[in-house]
């Protein structure tokens, strides 16, 4: 499969002609004419007809419309711009309307014929990889109150009805076709039973694969709160899996991590892990962080050197080895989530932008969204709100915390204290992605504190108004 994927990579990764014609130069407050040009490259590439990206071929679905939609999440966070929310919606309630119960195991979803020579087979990565942008689509929708009731003009419902079509099916139907493919014992997911792909053996999935599942789990959990303790729980199973098999050098970093590990006895050889598919691990370890799973802020920030270490190429157009361990072809540009590590490392968002510059185009349709989303000229964040919980409200243990997006921003950071004033702080998570966390309080009775600061890799920032969260006293 990886040759496979790297193949359709390649193809579904070509700059859509349309994001590149008919920049305007005229720079919105605040912003530059550069940060202008990537507005209308963002629009350009995401406002018109993406219906080729709407498909039931689960490949299809995972190595290009999965990007898009995360491309649309992306420049709605960035520009506030609800059209990003729209397309984004109406595509995915096509593609859940074609779902079929296709190998008769009791579960809708969406297959293949590609890898298998004909054979129709259903792949964990595949399903993964798009409900993970779904469930971001889901959940940004969810800090946005001011759209639940406007109507998604596709499926004709209100954003919020929508959303709860959108996880019914996906807890019902597409995340437990794979429950008979989890191995609790060793933390990953399995390759189903009679595969013809895995040549009918039973063998761990490759890393990337199965934390794609991961990412979708930690997802789905926000919008699902009674599959929150199990979703997380294997999420987190998986995160610990993976992390314990990260190569480091003798100052602590990382410096290398496979594409597939030996877990289960039968597994085969451990391979190279490439700067793709690598991404895909970094994106669910990154969310993972975020949530307070498995990896902590160094972790990240550690993957983020790793990828600065792949940069070859000229200062004009740098460009990434294909392996993570610096070896392979040096020609490959940066794209899609390794953006993402622009907040935990100096370079990675000029990598990708000056092979954007020198190429005359970023690598893939998603990368426009992103280069604006952390653009260094970016105006300064706007006044957002805190969403959930309700101001006063007893909570305890585990606890979803969202808030709204705020335009211009690309990063958030939640602080949690004990007083008004946040001198002291009880916790503190910078460059949080999304916009809700889990976070765990306390049983002791106090009342705590929580505010969010919304920046961006330019430097401005907004910081909420506080609210009050009460934590009941458990006496044992």
């Amino acid at each position: 499969m990886k040759r496979t994927i790297a193949m359709l990579l390649a193809l579904l990764l070509l700059w859509c002609a349309a994001g590149t014609a008919g920049a305007q130069e005229t720079p919105p407050a605040g912003g530059g004419s550069d940060y202008a040009l990537w507005q209308e490259r963002t629009r350009a590439s995401l406002t018109g007809d993406l219906s080729h990206f709407v498909s039931a071929d689960s490949g299809a679905l995972a190595w290009g419309t999965s990007y898009a939609i995360n491309a649309y999440c992306r420049a709605y966070q960035a520009t506030g711009e609800e059209i990003y929310l729209e397309k984004a919606g109406g595509y995915l309630y096509e593609i859940f309307q074609l779902a079929q119960d296709k190998d008769g195991d009791g579960y809708k979803n969406w297959g293949t014929e590609t890898y298998s020579d004909g054979h129709y087979e259903e792949f964990c990565v595949h399903t993964g990889a798009l409900l993970s942008s779904g469930g971001e689509w889901a959940n940004l929708v969810a800090s946005s109150p001011w759209i639940l009731d406007k109507t998604e003009p596709v499926s004709g419902m209100p954003y919020g009805a929508l959303c709860d079509y959108l996880v019914d099916e996906a807890t019902r139907n597409m995340i437990p076709a794979f429950d008979k493919d989890w191995n609790d014992r060793y933390g990953v997911y399995t390759s189903p039973a009679g595969s013809t792909y895995f040549g009918g053996k039973t063998v761990s999935l490759p890393n990337n694969q199965f934390l794609a599942m991961a990412a979708t789990l930690i997802q789905f959990a926000k919008l699902s709160p009674e599959h929150q303790e199990e979703y997380l729980r294997r999420a987190a199973r998986m995160l610990e899996t993976f992390r314990r098999r990260l190569w480091y050098n003798c100052r602590g970093d990382i410096t290398r991590w496979k594409y597939r590990d030996r877990y289960l006895p039968c597994d085969e050889r451990p391979s190279k892990e490439d700067y793709s598919h690598g991404m895909w691990s970094v994106r669910a370890a990154t969310m993972g962080y975020a949530n307070g799973l498995a990896f902590t802020h160094s972790n990240i920030e550690a993957f983020a050197r790793v990828y600065k270490s792949m940069v070859r190429g000229t200062a004009q157009e740098p460009l990434l080895t294909y392996n993570v361990d610096g070896s392979g072809t040096k020609d490959n540009a940066l794209f899609l989530f390794i953006y993402d590590l622009s907040p935990f490392g100096d370079a990675i968002w000029s990598t990708g932008y000056k092979t954007a510059v020198a190429r005359g185009a970023p690598a893939s349709i998603g990368d426009a969204a992103r280069i604006l989303a952390y653009h260094e000229a970016a105006p300064a964040p706007l006044p957002f709100g805190l969403v959930s919980p309700e101001p006063g409200a007893q909570i305890f243990g585990r606890t979803l915390l969202r808030w709204e997006p705020s335009v211009y921003a690309c990063k958030y950071t939640l602080q949690i204290s004990d007083r008004e004033d946040f001198a002291s702080l009880f916790l503190e998570r910078a460059d949080i992605l999304d916009t809700s966390a889990f976070v765990e309080l306390p049983y002791d009775g106090r009342t705590l504190y929580w505010q969010v600061i919304a920046a961006n890799q330019g430097g401005g920032s907004f910081v909420s108004e506080p609210s009050a969260i009460v934590t009941p006293l458990i006496v044992p």
